[in-house]
């Protein structure tokens, strides 16, 4: 992933975090950005730079089950990661073409993601 910054005449408290989720370039950002909330999680989800940021998400979520405070519902789904996009999202596989088989990265994220999913 590269890590890209906001060009210098762009004002961040001007910067509207829920439309970023959806920009690739725009993951160190919000990896850096302080308030998760404000982050559209069901947009993020297709964000194939994301990867990273959503499992960090995922294990934060399973540490603080039962903790409505943590977690609120609402905003019509955008702070729920949405699965199906998740699944649908390239960067969750990458294909070793020479053998097939799954990289050593790729196994990390599927234990990483089945784990999480698991209740």
């Amino acid at each position: 992933m590269h890590f890209m910054r906001l060009k210098p005449w762009i004002d961040k408290s001007n910067v509207d975090f829920e439309w970023l989720s959806d920009n690739p370039n725009a993951v160190s950002l919000l990896e850096e950005h302080d308030n998760w909330f404000e982050i559209n999680w069901n947009m993020l989800s297709g964000n194939p730079n994301a990867i990273n940021l959503i499992i960090e998400r995922l294990k934060m979520e399973k540490q603080h089950e039962g903790h409505t405070h943590w977690h609120p519902d609402g905003l019509e789904g955008k702070r729920n990661i949405n699965w199906p996009k998740l699944l649908a999202n390239p960067s969750i596989f990458t294909v070793n073409r020479g053998s097939l088989q799954f990289t050593e990265q790729e196994k990390i994220y599927k234990r990483q993601l089945l784990s999480i999913k698991k209740e």
